[in-house]
């Protein structure tokens, strides 16, 4: 008699896709390690993400900058400091990015990331969970 029988893993999947991987990035601690010095900085990429600044949610963000700058007695020092806010979020949004680039490519196993149009299969990438645990 056979018997056909179904097993089950609770082991990560080896590959993931960028949706995936992105779900994982944006979920743990990046470390960037300088090469000029000992300085070591640790961050969430998703609380770079999330952190909308002072003035909350960027949906509200324009209508706020204009009532602001009607309210304020020195709306020229006003307008400067919002400047300095959304540069400063760009940054943030800008270093998630660069970071996460790097990671995909790091590890990139199948596909055409470059090429929408393209009849191939989607990326898929390395979980990088399981090859820290192989390393």
């Amino acid at each position: 008699m056979m018997t056909n029988e179904v097993y089950t893993s609770t082991e990560p999947a080896a590959t993931l896709s960028e949706k995936e991987l992105w779900a994982l990035f944006v979920s743990h601690t990046m470390k960037s390690i300088f090469s000029m010095g000992p300085t070591v900085e640790l961050y969430r990429p998703n609380d770079l993400i999330r952190d909308p600044g002072t003035y909350g949610g960027l949906a509200r963000y324009s209508e706020e900058v204009a009532d602001g700058l009607a309210e304020v007695e020195e709306p020229l020092a006003e307008l400067q400091m919002r400047i300095e806010e959304t540069r400063d979020y760009l940054a943030n949004l800008q270093r998630v990015h660069d970071d996460f680039v790097r990671l995909k490519s790091s590890l990139l196993v199948v596909g055409n990331d470059y090429d929408e149009d393209a009849e191939k299969e989607p990326c898929r990438f390395h979980n990088p969970l399981i090859a820290e645990r192989a390393a």
